[in-house]
């Protein structure tokens, strides 16, 4: 892999804790309130603009059969369904905040911190307002794809090609006669003051890899093929039951024992004394796994590893931290640095800082012309460089393309503006 040199740089510290949870699921905040009740410190930060996100995201808004909300973050969740993505992300808010739990939204993991035996430390993330350091004794990793375990350097299963099963729930409009894939009507929901029927599809993709590439490529697949006239809302993303694991100090075989009796050290990734994964990415059987995917199961189980996170931050001495890049890959020109923040910015985030050392970014692709944002603006300037003839790649932080004009539900034009792009669009899906 190719890397471009980063220059050594200061990151504001935007938090020092006990506890550092990276990733809003149920299961990370339960994590976060059970630290904070044992009398830890905590700071929760999450890259999606709300809470919940594994209910949120998939609409996964339905109990599975059989399950039942035992904690009491799960009943409030879950006091009817199908539950409302607003309660969702109320409720766990609300909780954060009871809990004097600090937390930041739209903060992406980029980096670890690393203390002066070189053992985790914390984490670097990136936002709008750039990147900042969060320092804490010990950390939980409650993101979709254990990202924080990734860039720790944990170690993974494969992740194997071939068939894989995806999930995507439509709510509202009707199937069509026509269509390869026939879904499951699950329900009916109340949305913006109308019920509609609610609809699961399953699809089985080929997938070489676990790359973004692959993963967008399946995202693109599962919406054409779910498309139907009339749909209100959708998943904002395609949801799996994960087919590799972190390697951890202990694994779960066969049937799943129960959140409450399951050996807390599959959650544990080896290598680290003060790491955990809370979610179904842990050393789990895929049985085991298709029960901690369900939400009452991974709330029950973040509990305990908050709990558990609590105990060894009270015996872990604090450290200096820095973050370490240790690249031994082809070097490419350029230099990335830290953009120049605005007047007051860093007094906001707090005076201290943390050293990041020179090191080596991966470069994830080359191309002639890079779109940063992909809305309305920006998805059509990717698509016209690459019909000039250049290569194109377009980034986008959202789960879709197309900014206020799919995602903002703004779909109609000024006065009626309709030429150019905007009316070759309009063909297309009209």
């Amino acid at each position: 892999m190719k890397t471009v040199m980063t220059a050594e740089r200061r990151v504001p510290l935007l938090a020092d804790v006990d506890v550092l949870v990276v990733g809003g699921t149920c299961a990370g905040v339960s994590a976060a309130l059970a630290s904070a009740k044992a009398g830890r410190s905590v700071f929760l930060v999450n890259g999606a603009a709300y809470l919940g996100d594994d209910v949120c995201g998939p609409m996964r808004l339905w109990l599975e059969p059989g399950e039942t909300p035992r904690s009491e973050l799960a009943r409030a969740l879950f006091a009817q369904t199908p539950v409302a993505p607003a309660h969702v992300k109320w409720t766990l808010e609300n909780a954060l905040v009871q809990a004097n739990v600090d937390f930041m939204l739209g903060c992406l993991p980029i980096d670890v911190l690393r203390g002066e035996g070189g053992g985790l430390a914390g984490v670097v993330v990136a936002n709008r307002s750039g990147s900042q350091a969060v320092r804490a004794r010990v950390v939980i990793d409650a993101t979709r794809r254990a990202r924080v375990a990734r860039l720790a350097g944990g170690r993974f299963t494969p992740y194997p090609p071939g068939i894989h099963r995806f999930e995507r729930i439509v709510i509202g409009g009707e199937p069509g006669a026509a269509a390869c894939v026939k879904p499951e009507l699950i329900g009916q929901v109340d949305y913006a003051g109308k019920v509609y029927k609610a609809y699961r599809y399953t699809l089985e993709i080929e997938m070489p890899d676990d790359s973004p590439r692959s993963f967008m490529r399946a995202e693109r697949i599962v919406r054409d093929a779910t498309w139907q006239e009339g749909q209100a809302v959708t998943s904002e993303w395609i949801w799996e039951i994960p087919a590799d694991a972190v390697r951890c100090k202990a694994r779960v075989e066969g049937e799943w024992p129960g959140a409450d009796a399951v050996e807390l050290d599959a959650f544990r990734p080896e290598g680290f004394d003060c790491l955990m994964v809370a979610g179904a990415m842990a050393d789990l059987s895929p049985q085991a796994k298709k029960m901690m995917s369900r939400v009452t199961e991974g709330i029950e189980c973040g509990a305990r590893l908050g709990e558990l996170a609590a105990r060894l931050a009270a015996a872990k001495a604090a450290s200096p931290a820095c973050a370490r890049k240790e690249t031994k890959t082809e070097r490419v020109p350029g230099d990335v640095r830290e953009a120049p923040r605005a007047p007051g910015m860093t007094a906001r985030m707090g005076k201290d800082c943390v050293v990041v050392a020179a090191g080596g970014l991966p470069v994830l692709a080359e191309a002639d012309v890079v779109v940063a944002g992909g809305g309305t603006s920006g998805a059509p300037a990717g698509i016209a460089a690459a019909r000039a003839g250049s290569s194109a790649l377009v980034i986008e932080s959202t789960h879709g393309l197309g900014g206020l004009g799919t995602l903002g539900m703004i779909s109609r034009h000024w006065y009626g503006n309709v030429c150019g792009f905007a009316e070759e669009v309009d063909c297309s899906v009209g």
